[in-house]
């Protein structure tokens, strides 16, 4: 299971169960329900992440918005 802290406007914390395939950072937003046209920027146990790193082998990502689309 890994602990998903989500910065926006509002900051809220998801767990996420994990199964056996990998969970890259698109999964993540379409599965969280996020928009589409923000940026993000995504840590995994200190270290930002690549879109296509899965991030299920990680205890705790934390999601900040960094640019919202307009």
């Amino acid at each position: 299971m890994v602990t998903i802290r989500i910065i926006e406007r509002v900051t809220r914390e998801v767990n996420l169960v994990c199964d056996e395939s990998p969970m890259n950072i698109k999964k993540l937003i379409e599965i969280l329900k996020l928009s589409k046209d923000v940026e993000y920027m995504v840590i995994g146990d200190g270290k930002v992440l690549s879109e296509d790193e899965d991030i299920c082998k990680y205890k705790r990502v934390i999601v900040t918005v960094l640019a919202e689309g307009g």
